[in-house]
């Protein structure tokens, strides 16, 4: 069934949690027949495998640099690990580069032709549900409940995938969890993005133990820090602090990248005055390697 293109009357006010969250839109349908499922095939997953090996990073760039530096200080290795939501088989392969062992949980149907990646709808998995060591939520739970991958409306649909997933990790197990991070935003019906309203909500229960995140070249919903949580009632680190360094850092990672290519900008001009437009081609040219005056 296609999702509406405008959010039903009756579900705003509990979208944007009595309207103090703003509402932007930004429309998908990806929803797909079961007729013509999704194939992860074994040659693609050991493609992934072999440039993550490399370090490769993918669609969401510096976040998946982070997931890495995660991996490396929480090791899954051995572990039976849940994937949350699919479109390709990247986070599991990134799964299997670190040892763990893959089971895809996905809406769309899914094939998987690759024998160290098992495959299943959530309604596959409410009849036969099973413990996981560890999961992976990348960039999956900011979606659920807006109908865009053919899931159902439901605006709190994000906090019980995150209540649900309690149910399925073990006591003291892992959830690499990533999510758009920024000003409370419901962007219909693309994604939501988490502010110090909604982010608490969202983890609540779970023991926040690290965050990793990177600075990027522009404020956007591609700021998805990844939070490494542990199914456990102890608790760790404030949320909302750490929603407040990641905001205070970004305008001041920023203003730094800004101040660094204006004072570079000045430099080149001077030079390039000083010197004559043919020498500085060459001595940019000399240097070009070095990235002194890229």
């Amino acid at each position: 069934m296609k999702p509406p293109e405008q959010i039903p009357p009756e579900f705003i006010e509990q979208y944007t949690m009595a309207n103090k969250i703003k509402i932007e839109y930004w429309y998908f349908d990806e929803t797909s027949s079961s007729d013509k499922p999704l194939i992860y095939s074994r040659d693609t997953i050991d493609q992934y495998i072999e440039e993550i090996k490399q370090g490769r990073l993918f669609y969401y760039g510096k976040m998946d640099r982070c997931l890495y530096q995660a991996l490396k200080k929480y090791s899954i290795s051995g572990m039976q690990v849940a994937i949350m939501g699919s479109q390709t088989p990247l986070y599991e392969s990134i799964c299997l580069a670190y040892g763990g062992h893959p089971k895809t949980i996905e809406y769309n149907r899914l094939i998987s032709e690759d024998p160290r990646l098992e495959v299943m709808t959530p309604a596959e998995y409410d009849e036969s549900p099973v413990l996981f060591d560890a999961g992976f939520s990348i960039s999956s739970f900011e979606h659920d409940g807006l109908g865009r991958y053919g899931d159902p409306l439901n605006p709190e649909g994000d906090l019980l995938a995150m209540k649900k997933m309690k149910s399925m990790i073990k006591t003291n197990g892992l959830l690499f969890l990533s999510v758009p991070v920024g000003r409370d935003i419901l962007v219909w019906n693309a994604h939501r993005i988490y502010g110090i309203r909604r982010l608490p909500l969202l983890l609540k229960g779970w023991r926040l133990l690290d965050v990793k995140w990177a600075s990027l070249d522009r404020p956007s919903w591609e700021y998805q820090p990844v939070f490494i949580l542990e199914n456990s009632d102890t608790e760790g680190k404030n949320v909302r602090w750490v929603w407040m360094q990641m905001m205070l850092f970004m305008p001041l990672q920023f203003f730094m990248r800004s101040l660094r290519f204006g004072i570079k900008k000045v430099l080149r001009k001077a030079i390039r005055f000083m010197i004559g437009e043919a020498s500085f081609i060459r001595l940019k040219k000399s240097i070009y390697k070095k990235g002194d005056l890229n």
